[in-house]
């Protein structure tokens, strides 16, 4: 079984799993999908030498953050990086992966921790 199936599997779980539990899932099955997918991996992170890392996500559907509204941030373009590795970067407490449903994944980085 490849990593993806193993993946997609899981995230069908988790779905069944917040539904059992009585959490009202969201209706944008995109946004849907994101929050899934950063749940699974939050579960499962990519370990090293048996530690898996702090990660942190802020995910929207439309909506990117400003500085206007959660103060000064910095937005870091991460282009064709893959969301794998731009996951490692975001530590959960100064560096977030940030994800639109509509634009691009970018890494948003604060003057101090959150």
């Amino acid at each position: 079984m490849s990593e993806l199936d193993a993946s997609a599997r899981r995230v069908e779980r988790l779905r069944l799993e917040l539904d059992d539990e009585g959490i009202r899932l969201l209706a944008d099955g995109d946004l849907l999908a994101m929050v899934l997918a950063e749940l699974d991996y939050a579960r499962h992170p990519h370990a090293h030498e048996g530690v898996a890392p702090r990660y942190g996500a802020l995910l929207s559907s439309t909506e990117v953050l400003t500085a206007k509204r959660v103060g000064p941030i910095e937005h870091v373009d991460v282009g064709d990086v893959p969301i794998s590795v731009v996951r490692r970067l975001a530590d959960g407490r100064s560096s977030f992966v940030a994800r639109t449903v509509r634009g691009p994944d970018r890494l948003v980085c604060f003057d101090r921790t959150r």
